[in-house]
């Protein structure tokens, strides 16, 4: 019989956390960020990406995949895992807003389309046939009996042997279009879509029909644009599913495609902490600097007591001045400082390092620079959207710009699910294992579902 602590943690993985503990976010309101927008991205014209595609949605050439929309994801329910395994941790107040409800009917009504068109649908559950959340009572009810169904214990369905087994008999059916809905959009669906995608499948995500514990989405949905991932809503893809041969696509982002998918690899990882000075924090802007800050120790304790001394991960601190960590930050045993981006460059390759994660306090020059200098010594650049604060605006005005150069949108949730791939934490070796153990025993880490919201979609 497993102990309580082991339960209690391969429960939370299971359901989808990487990071424990019975520690709160801060409660500072979020002031002004439920009416963000891209006022930037908005006035420009989008370049990159048709309004409009040719759509042809047969039951000879398109399925459906709905992926782990089971009642232990639903953040505003009793049923979700935090509320079981952790009551007594307190929800930041500000993360109180969900559109699950329609999310969810959306997914109901996806499925129903699929059903009277007589097209294949698959389902995934996170975890095993004798351990698993049920799948979502009204969805579950439209399934069509014939429905196959697949168990996984990684978040990308796509390593898995059986559901390999099942894409691949697909493509010899002639099918090669795949729409999708389910949960969680930046952990289990995201790494499903890419994973589908290079695969060689056309993917079509319901935008709407899609739901997750982080309600800042949009840069999950920017990478599976730059992917070559159709987004659209649940209306527009049952107008198709019913015979409209055009599919208008929503939302849509000025970014550029990305031929060559990234795949993050915590053994190719170097750490790229910007500006994390006193001074610098004091100046940043951000519409929503408070919850940043408190994002960004979180992620500065991770990256110092599990990916730097247990998965081997590089790590540099950017500073124009030289100056150390601020004293609110864990301060890494390797922590290098230099004073430009070459250098840091100079030691990830000596590393042999070829994926940077930044973070931190970045002027649009700044940032823009790294990109270009990255890409051209053949390190990947991953954009940790929620630990980015800007030195004289908000960084979401020009982060556009280094997507189209080639960098990677990523969050801590989404980064941290990618690079532990597995639940019971299966892919990680018995260093990386106590690392993690270490973490959650003795640090004031919280879950990355209850991180204060930065933003929201």
């Amino acid at each position: 019989m497993k102990n309580q602590t082991y339960t209690l943690i391969c429960s939370a993985l299971l359901s989808g956390s990487v990071i424990t503990s019975a520690h709160s976010a801060s409660t500072d309101q979020v002031s002004n960020a439920q009416t963000i927008t891209d006022k930037h991205s908005n006035s420009q014209q989008l370049h990159y990406v048709k309004t409009d595609v040719f759509a042809d949605f047969k039951r000879h050439n398109t399925a459906l995949l709905v992926i782990d929309a089971q009642q232990g994801y639903i953040p505003n329910s009793p049923d979700y895992w935090v509320n079981i395994y952790y009551p007594d941790m307190p929800k930041p107040p500000e993360n109180n807003y969900y559109q699950t409800d329609q999310q969810i009917d959306n997914i109901v009504a996806l499925t129903k389309a699929a059903a009277s068109k007589s097209l294949t649908t698959q389902i995934t559950y996170e975890g095993f046939p004798d351990d698993h959340s049920p799948f979502i009572t009204k969805v579950e009810q439209e399934l069509p009996v014939n429905t196959k169904r697949y168990y996984k214990a990684y978040f990308n369905s796509t390593t898995e042997q059986d559901v390999i087994a099942g894409m691949q008999k697909l493509r010899e059916q002639g099918i090669h279009q795949i729409i999708v809905a389910g949960a969680e959009t930046d952990v289990c669906v995201m790494q499903t879509v890419l994973g589908l995608r290079k695969m060689g499948f056309d993917v079509y995500l319901a935008s709407d029909a899609v739901f997750s514990s982080e309600l800042y989405t949009r840069p999950t949905f920017k990478r599976l644009q730059q992917a070559g991932v159709k987004l659209a809503k649940t209306d527009q893809l049952i107008a198709a599913i019913n015979g409209d041969d055009k599919l208008t696509l929503s939302p849509r982002y000025n970014v550029k495609p990305r031929y060559n998918l990234f795949q993050a690899d915590r053994q190719q990882m170097a750490t790229l902490h910007f500006n994390q000075d006193e001074v610098s924090i004091s100046k940043a802007e951000h519409d929503n600097k408070s919850a940043v800050d408190y994002r960004m120790r979180q992620w500065s304790e991770y990256t110092s007591y599990v990916m730097a001394p247990a998965m081997g991960v590089a790590t540099f601190h950017i500073s124009g001045n030289n100056k150390p960590y601020s004293v609110n930050l864990a301060q890494p045993d390797n922590l290098q400082n230099v004073q430009n981006i070459k250098q840091a460059i100079t030691g990830m390759q000596a590393e042999g390092k070829t994926q940077a994660i930044i973070s931190g306090v970045v002027s649009k020059s700044e940032l823009i620079g790294a990109t270009t200098k990255l890409i051209e010594a053949g390190i990947v650049p991953v954009i940790m959207e929620d630990n980015l604060m800007g030195k004289q605006v908000d960084p979401i005005n020009y982060l556009d710009k280094v997507y189209s150069l080639g960098a990677i949108p990523a969050t801590y949730k989404s980064l941290g699910y990618e690079i532990t791939e597995a639940i019971y934490f299966l892919d990680l070796s018995p260093a990386e294992t106590e690392a993690h153990y270490y973490l959650y025993g003795n640090i004031d880490q919280l879950l990355p579902e209850l991180l204060p919201r930065v933003r929201q979609f």
